[in-house]
């Protein structure tokens, strides 16, 4: 069994997600960039039991964040 603790998963398509799970990858851990590549990450998530979602914020981009700063 293996995991990928920081991975981009945007470009993925179910036929990839199969390909990984089917070479032993268990786990893996995404997260987005900005709001429009975490949706994606999210959907992704949501769709496969081996995905998992990491929410954060980059200290490279804290200053665009604030109270009013959501993810839909």
């Amino acid at each position: 069994m293996y995991s990928e603790s920081h991975c981009h998963l945007g470009g993925m398509g179910p036929g990839d997600v199969k390909r990984a799970e089917d070479a032993g990858l268990a786990l893996m851990i995404t997260m987005g960039l900005d709001e429009a590549s975490t949706a994606v990450a999210l959907r992704l998530a949501k769709r496969h039991p081996s995905i998992r979602l990491s929410l954060a914020v980059h200290p490279w981009y804290s200053d665009e964040c604030n109270r009013d700063t959501r993810f839909k």
